[in-house]
């Protein structure tokens, strides 16, 4: 039976690619939980949203979902490079892990801010 991180490292392609997906889709959203939720869009006559307490809540749990997704892709990359064999040249973090963790890191401290709803 193969174990669980050997499993898992060769999933990293693919952990990549879904929490890049999940962070496009968590783009998407921002605009539901941002200014125009808040205030109306400036039209006449609209106001704030009677749906933001549920877009709020979506939006949690998908950049939660999106965080998972990224840090089980870092902990691929740490198994992938604990599964190399001692005379291979040793493995870099991917970058677009990184790129993404920091970016999530950035929303979620503009969210509870309040930055979001200027």
């Amino acid at each position: 039976m193969v174990p669980f991180p050997a499993i898992l490292a060769r999933c990293l392609p693919g952990l990549i690619v879904a929490s890049e997906l999940l962070f496009l889709f968590l783009c998407a959203l921002l605009p539901l939980v941002a200014k125009a939720a808040w205030g109306g869009s400036g039209s006449p006559g609209a106001g704030p949203q009677p749906t933001r307490g549920v877009n709020i809540a979506f939006f949690i749990a998908i950049w939660l979902l999106t965080a998972a997704t990224t840090g089980l892709a870092a902990y691929a990359a740490k198994c992938q490079a604990d599964t190399l064999p001692p005379d291979a040249p040793p493995a870099r973090f991917p970058r677009p892990v990184a790129i993404l963790a920091a970016l999530l890191l950035l929303i979620v401290v503009a969210f509870s801010a309040g930055l979001l709803q200027l």
